[in-house]
């Protein structure tokens, strides 16, 4: 699999990437100019030459994770212990995954906010406990329809911070109930 495969792979699994690439190297540096990504909870992938110029650029893509920034960063190769010389610039760019809505409540202000919320970019979760308001076939938009009781589907959502939730449910209980959780 190539890089930018894995990266579509990983925009789909909504795993954020930082794509590190050599942009500038002189004398010897370790690698010539390359492209290769070091990802969240996928590990690492390609190489940027090795040695403690790898681990430097691992530590600040880590940095970089869940940042919106891109960053530049240079280093000489023996300031940080290398004995080739010469240096590289390496340029590292956060690929975030879309941030996702989660819309408690799939009655008509659910349906047209579903709309919306994919317009925007968002991935679009519809929760709701009357199965006949929460269908695929309603919620065209909707990336994932949850038709269960609320404190089931809570339990089994992912939440991160990159996720916003609405609450306008049927009733005011179950608003409540939500809310709670």
């Amino acid at each position: 699999m190539d890089i930018f495969e894995e990266i579509v792979a990983a925009k789909k699994a909504n795993i954020p990437v930082v794509l590190a690439t050599v942009i500038e190297s002189w004398i010897s540096a370790t690698r010539g100019r390359r492209a290769d990504a070091h990802q969240g909870r996928w590990g690492y992938r390609g190489t940027i030459g090795g040695g403690a110029i790898e681990k430097k650029i691992i530590d600040e893509a880590l940095t970089l994770i869940n940042a919106a920034a891109p960053k530049l960063v240079k280093y000489e190769l023996k300031d940080i212990g290398m004995s080739c010389g010469g240096g590289m610039s390496v340029f590292l760019e956060p690929l975030l995954p879309a941030p996702q809505l989660i819309i408690f409540g799939a009655g008509h202000i659910g349906s047209a906010l579903s709309h919306i919320g994919t317009l925007l970019d968002f991935r679009v979760t519809v929760v709701d406990n009357r199965p006949e308001f929460a269908s695929r076939e309603l919620l065209t938009s909707a990336d994932t329809v949850i038709a269960e009781n609320y404190q089931q589907a809570i339990d089994a959502l992912i939440i991160t911070d990159n996720t916003y939730m609405v609450i306008l449910t049927h009733k005011h209980a179950h608003d409540y109930e939500v809310l709670e959780q």
